[in-house]
């Protein structure tokens, strides 16, 4: 499982916040 954390940054980046946060609920 890829760490939320190095998700997070793509996020900030790729404007992806929605996809992390469903990741953290799911």
């Amino acid at each position: 499982m890829i760490q939320p954390e190095t998700r997070l940054t793509v996020a900030d980046n790729s404007g992806a916040k929605e996809v992390y946060c469903i990741k953290v609920l799911g």
